[in-house]
């Protein structure tokens, strides 16, 4: 690994560290106003469940907390980290964002060329910040920003360096952990498999083959979710994360009304 960065960064030309120096300069400005502002209400919803994590409690059953567990891991990772720091989670989930940029860049690189990798985080880096978004808070987005653009670069090297088993597996594993910090990013790895799916059946593959990689798929879906559920599962508390996260968010999006279509283009018009 050492190797492999310093053969990337002996291959940047001086304009390029500069483009990347400047980078780092735009994403902490851009955030350093807001970094140790009052938590919101649900981020101090966050880090409580995850101090009562930390203490050995379920918080789905000692506290109420309608977001998956993904976000709990993270606010406990920070306060572990920095306990003596409320806005240890903004760190961590700066972090999150910052890898996930550079996970971009990569992406960038794969599909388009060398050339587009800086400019593609140049602009990812204002956009997360777009306003209406409030992503400068610890929302569950900031975080799953990471495992789901991992699970499109490991789909994307897959179509490179072709369609092995352990692309799937990596796959799977990252996909499930995008789904424990937010269920509703179901649709868009639906997307990303199907596609996937079909070049592998396009230029005629075995169906063994296809069959071998979504085995390896749910292999890699059911470990994560066995790590990611297994302090839930040891105390017991699977049901009441159930009835928190979805038997409550569903009511709750059939009683509101912003979670219409119409809310949805209003939405899109202010972007």
């Amino acid at each position: 690994m050492i190797n492999l960065l310093k053969q990337v960064g002996g291959n940047l030309r001086w304009s390029q560290w500069l483009g990347l120096f400047g980078l780092a300069l735009l994403f902490i400005a851009l955030r350093w106003n807001n970094y140790n502002a009052p938590l919101f209400s649900d981020e101090g919803e966050c880090d409580y469940a995850a101090r009562l994590m930390i203490q050995g409690l379920a918080p789905y059953q000692h506290a109420f907390i309608q977001k998956p567990p993904g976000v709990i891991y993270s606010y406990a990772l920070a306060d572990l980290l920095l306990p003596q720091y409320f806005w240890s989670p903004r760190l961590v989930a700066y972090l999150f964002v910052a890898l996930a940029t550079a996970l971009l860049g990569f992406i960038a690189r794969l599909e388009f060329g060398q050339g587009f990798a800086l400019p593609t985080m140049w602009l990812i880096t204002p956009m997360v910040l777009l306003p209406g978004l409030d992503q400068y808070t610890c929302n569950p987005e900031m975080f799953l920003l990471l495992p789901l653009l991992a699970t499109i670069a490991v789909y994307r090297y897959s179509r490179q360096h072709g369609h092995k088993n352990i692309h799937w597996l990596a796959a799977g594993f990252l996909g499930a952990v995008t789904l424990i910090y937010k269920y509703t990013a179901l649709p868009m790895l639906a997307f990303v498999f199907a596609a996937w799916l079909l070049e592998m059946h396009r230029p005629g593959s075995r169906l063994i083959v296809i069959l071998k990689g979504l085995a390896c798929l749910l292999a890699g879906g059911i470990l994560a979710t066995i790590l990611g559920l297994g302090f839930f599962l040891r105390h017991d508390a699977l049901k009441s994360l159930w009835e928190c996260t979805v038997s409550f968010n569903r009511s709750y999006v059939q009683s509101s009304g912003v979670f219409a279509w119409s809310y949805s283009w209003s939405k899109l018009g202010f972007f």
